[in-house]
């Protein structure tokens, strides 16, 4: 999953050969890390990747390649929140990446879609922001907050 281009400074994003494969990005990202076949045969584990780099595959690196980086990809002030909830914490384990379920997916800052059977997420308190101002859903304070697709001016 490592190509040789990558070393060279080529940009790589993640994928899938659907409909052959799942389009799944935890599916992908469970063999950038593991390289392991669908028989448990090891394949190039020279290759393997970190978690982290895998998530890059699919956040940082997709929206480069969408020419989208000013906007997709990180969760931080001006950039749309588009992001998902798992089930369980994923980054320690990649075994985990293939059990976890999906329990809430946000875009553009919006709630879109909610398991039904997913257990509510403890809310956290909001905090103060930028000058003192108390944050918003998205994390931040509404002086900071950009417009743009899928936002509101700042108020």
């Amino acid at each position: 999953f490592r190509p040789p281009t990558a070393a060279q400074g080529v940009p790589v994003c993640g994928g899938s050969d659907a409909p052959v494969e799942k389009p799944s990005p935890l599916q992908g990202m469970y063999y950038a890390i593991t390289r392991m076949g669908q028989d448990g045969s090891s394949l190039r584990p020279s290759e393997c990747l970190s978690f982290h780099e895998a998530l890059d595959l699919y956040t940082t690196a997709a929206a480069f390649a969408g020419r989208q980086e000013q906007a997709l990809g990180q969760l931080r002030p001006g950039f749309l929140a588009d992001f998902v909830v798992l089930s369980g914490d994923v980054s320690a384990d990649p075994e985990r990446l293939q059990t976890c379920t999906v329990d809430a997916v946000w875009v553009g800052g919006v709630q879109r879609y909610v398991r039904p059977d997913a257990s509510p997420s403890p809310r956290i308190k909001d905090g103060p922001g930028k000058h003192g101002m108390a944050w918003n859903v998205w994390g931040q304070c509404p002086c900071c907050r950009q417009s743009g697709p899928g936002r509101s001016a700042a108020m």
